[in-house]
């Protein structure tokens, strides 16, 4: 019966514009054995949609978007859509010397069926700076200088392994996370040689993980 709930509730969200619509309404939409579905039924059901990426949007009425207008009004010839997604600075794959100050520098549109996400809302951008994530892999493909990195803002409690935005000192640095028993280990991966960092956790803050990489845009060819 979950799986039936959910697969209706996805195709639902697919094919009409519930930004809005209330709970209860939805529910009404549904139907498990002959009967409407509880509003509280269709809220845990489209939470779990939206954790695990089937749907770009929550309950609430308000589309998942990045902070700053994500999702454009622009639709594909497909049916896809483009996301504006913001780009708020330059972070180091090297030495960090860039602050993290979270400087708009615009934003890079890109259709949603090149995102591995629907969850638009707690994405941004950053643009990698230096060589040493060259050997990296995220989904197949390295950090190179110049790719355009994206970032899910909500995601401050990496697993061993991430791919991380780390801020040091107020700079700004993207490695890999590992947390041993006594500390925790910024590595990076790279044809050069690049010093790890080093925190204890008794200094690690709350502001030390900016976010977990999830994406690599490469930078255009020609550029």
């Amino acid at each position: 019966m979950k799986n039936d709930i959910r697969q209706q509730l996805k195709e639902l969200i697919a094919n009409r514009d519930l930004r809005g619509a209330s709970i209860r309404k939805v529910g009404r939409m549904l139907e498990v054995d002959g009967k409407e579905v509880h509003p509280e039924t269709v809220k845990y059901h489209w939470k779990k949609l939206f954790e695990d990426d089937e749907v770009s949007y929550l309950y609430d009425g308000s589309v998942q978007r990045a902070q700053s207008s994500a999702l454009s009004d622009a639709i594909l010839p497909s049916g896809n859509q483009l996301v504006s997604i913001p780009v708020l600075g330059v972070a180091d794959c090297g030495p960090a010397t860039k602050v993290a100050d979270e400087s708009d520098l615009g934003k890079i549109t890109i259709s949603t069926q090149l995102l591995d996400t629907k969850k638009y809302d707690t994405l941004y951008a950053i643009q990698a700076s230096g060589e040493s994530m060259n050997s990296t892999s995220i989904k197949g493909r390295p950090i190179n200088d110049g790719d355009y990195v994206v970032v899910d803002r909500s995601k401050v409690s990496p697993r061993n392994g991430d791919c991380v935005v780390a801020i040091v000192d107020g700079l700004a640095n993207i490695k890999r996370f590992y947390q041993e028993q006594d500390r925790i280990v910024l590595a990076s991966e790279s044809t050069e040689n690049y010093d790890p960092i080093f925190v204890t956790f008794e200094d690690q803050s709350d502001s030390l993980i900016g976010g977990t990489v999830i994406q690599v845009i490469e930078k255009p060819k020609y550029l």
